[in-house]
């Protein structure tokens, strides 16, 4: 009598079986779309944020001949592959294909690859693709939050250089109407000078992230001021500095 599987977080369960989640499962294609937005092939209506996307990739379909030299080498054309192994006793295994875990070298070389490799026919089988997030160590998830917001800091920093986001706000609250100053006691309507949130790195992605809040004013116990009426909200660039709580950095006692 066979009893049913369920993923268990238990290190003995995926010493025993590896873990299968439902987001493991293909999605099934979106029928209810109005027809101008309908197109030739049917796709599925899926949304994914950086919690949900990884390195690491779970290839089913691969047909049982003994194809992982040239899984990697077809994986290869979108980034270094760092490693890749075949799951054995996968619970949604089909008949005669097997199942692989690959680890890309970022996140961005697996989003390509699952972008450009999905629902492909690969030596008489079709390939699916999923992010496999929980194979992610405690560093590597890390690692990741620190690049996403990193790639997120530097695109604010371009557009900010280039100008684009000045028209967001009104004329009182630009660079040339204002003075920047070290001191923000002796002025009421200041704003902190542009910086690049991740301009000091402790290699550390927690210890970036403290810094790079602390610097705004925020701390554990006290939390930023809303801003007055009429003044944006979108950008930490243009914040007065009367709004916000200039912490003492003589005494770092942040995180203690």
């Amino acid at each position: 009598m066979s009893i049913p599987w369920h993923p268990i977080e238990s290190s003995v369960a995926h010493a025993v079986r590896p873990p299968a989640y439902p987001y493991h499962l293909k999605v099934g294609a979106c029928l209810t779309r109005p027809a101008y937005r309908d197109g030739k092939i049917k796709r599925a209506v899926k949304s994914f944020t950086i919690a949900d996307e990884s390195c690491y990739l779970i290839l089913k379909g691969v047909p049982s001949l003994d194809l992982e030299k040239v899984l990697k080498e077809k994986l290869k054309k979108f980034g270094a592959v760092d490693s890749i192994r075949v799951l054995d006793d996968y619970p949604y295994t089909e008949s005669f294909t097997q199942v692989f875990v690959v680890k890309m070298s970022s996140v961005l070389s697996a989003r390509n690859a699952k972008r450009y490799l999905d629902e492909t026919t690969f030596f008489g089988g079709v390939i699916y693709i999923c992010y496999a997030p929980e194979y992610e160590s405690v560093a590597e998830c890390r690692i990741k939050l620190h690049m996403c917001r990193r790639q997120n800091g530097e695109h604010d920093f371009k557009k900010y250089i280039s100008g684009s986001s000045q028209q967001q706000f009104p004329a009182e609250f630009s660079i040339t109407s204002m003075d920047l100053t070290k001191d923000p006691s002796t002025h009421e309507n200041q704003i902190l000078p542009p910086e690049l949130p991740c301009t000091s790195h402790a290699l550390d992605a927690l210890d970036d992230s403290r810094e790079y809040w602390r610097r705004l004013g925020a701390d554990y116990v006290k939390k930023l001021e809303p801003l007055a009426e009429g003044k944006s909200k979108s950008s930490p660039y243009y914040r007065p500095a009367s709004n916000l709580i200039i912490p003492d950095l003589t005494n770092d006692s942040f995180g203690s």
